[in-house]
């Protein structure tokens, strides 16, 4: 099986025109351009890709912020690519397999400077990876993302020798 990169998935007008009514494909596709310039080339995992989208988006409005792209493009063009690119990482994530996602978790881990036992016993209390699933994505996508990360996380603590913190998820 070839090996997905994480923003691959096919743009079609149909997936942008959903995040937005007032945008042309072409002016989202220049905002995509830019953030993968700038800054989302040099994240080496998809994990770290949707780790640095949520980042940008505000937990309380759901709204992604980002002074360069809203100077350059204006806020409603920012925000709508922002979004769609969250979406796109996000799907492209999922349409990895189990074993691609292992190897792209782990490598996001091991570029931590915090200790990958004490992160992954964190994860199991807190859940911190729910608040990567973009607002606007279907159900059945956040079931299988939050179904493989619970499969994903308990591979890597079996493979590390790791037990399970009380009350873990």
């Amino acid at each position: 099986m070839s090996k997905r990169r994480c923003g691959n998935v096919p743009r079609t007008g149909r997936e942008i025109a959903v995040l937005t009514r007032t945008h042309r494909q072409a002016d989202l596709q220049l905002v995509y351009d830019d953030l993968v310039r700038a800054s989302l080339s040099i994240i080496p995992t998809c994990y770290g890709r949707l780790v640095y989208l949520t980042s940008l988006r505000d937990p309380n409005t759901g709204r992604y912020e980002h002074y360069l792209l809203e100077e350059t493009y204006g806020v409603s063009l920012a925000q709508a690519g922002l979004e769609g690119i969250h979406i796109q990482s996000y799907r492209s994530w999922i349409a990895m397999n189990l074993e691609q996602k292992r190897a792209d978790l782990y490598l996001y881990l091991v570029s931590l400077s915090s200790d990958k036992r004490q992160v992954l016993q964190t994860w199991l209390m807190t859940t911190p990876y729910r608040s990567l699933i973009p607002l606007h994505t279907q159900p059945v996508e956040r079931e299988v993302f939050l179904s493989d990360m619970q499969i994903l996380l308990g591979l890597l603590m079996n493979e590390l020798g790791i037990d399970g913190p009380e009350g873990a998820a």
